[in-house]
């Protein structure tokens, strides 16, 4: 593996989800990753990059992340603009937020992934690379159309917290992902990850441990 050359990728396809989040998709050219691992990912020629965690799957012939435009942030801005064919800067991947979910050693364990907004890029990269591995995924966003490709999940193994829902059919949880931890206890043995906003880590990691699961089995990464 190549770890940190800076490669120059031409956009496939911007695929949008919502006013201002879209999956990006590039070239994926020599580069091989894990589920969990994320890409440092600019326009050519300019000075800024960011990074974001990859979006697709190890067996797919392409790389997608999923960006979401920030107030003021130039670079979200400025990729939501790119036309396929344009030339984008990669590099990495780097990152081992999933190594432990993907080892033998946890595979019979629960995992429990919680995920606000785009945090959930990494899970959905997990759930198209490993059919076989089940896990418990709670989303939190504010408006139902923020349910990434919920849809490409298997079947009950998504919650979606909605603090903004517009309906009550029951199809999602009308709260936060803490809100609905608090009132669904997960079992001591389970392996956590921990995806998001620094508030929503900081809020569920207490709540984990009333549960009784020790800290040496949650996993975060935040997402700025």
């Amino acid at each position: 593996m190549v770890l940190w050359m800076k490669r120059r990728l031409r956009v496939q396809e911007i695929r949008e989800l919502t006013d201002l989040t879209y999956v990006l998709r590039f070239d994926r050219a020599d580069i091989h990753f894990s589920p969990g691992q994320y890409v440092t990912v600019g326009i050519k020629g300019a000075p800024e990059a960011r990074e974001y965690s990859i979006y697709s799957s190890p067996q797919d012939p392409y790389l997608e992340i999923l960006v979401k435009e920030v107030k003021n942030g130039r670079v979200s801005h400025d990729l939501h603009l790119l036309k396929t064919g344009a030339e984008l800067t990669v590099e990495g991947p780097s990152g081992t937020f999933l190594d432990e979910a993907d080892a033998g050693l946890s595979s019979t364990r629960p995992r429990l992934f919680v995920a606000t907004g785009t945090g959930i890029s990494p899970f959905r990269s997990f759930a198209r690379t490993f059919a076989d591995r089940p896990f418990q995924l709670v989303h939190g966003v504010r408006y139902e159309n923020e349910r990434y490709d919920h849809s490409e999940f298997p079947s009950g193994s998504v919650t979606s917290c909605v603090t903004r829902p517009g309906s009550q059919n029951g199809a999602v949880f009308a709260g936060r992902v803490t809100d609905y931890l608090r009132s669904h206890p997960v079992t001591p043995d389970s392996q956590c990850y921990l995806c998001g906003s620094t508030a929503m880590i900081y809020e569920t990691i207490p709540i984990l441990r009333s549960h009784g699961v020790a800290d040496s089995r949650m996993f975060a990464e935040i997402y700025f």
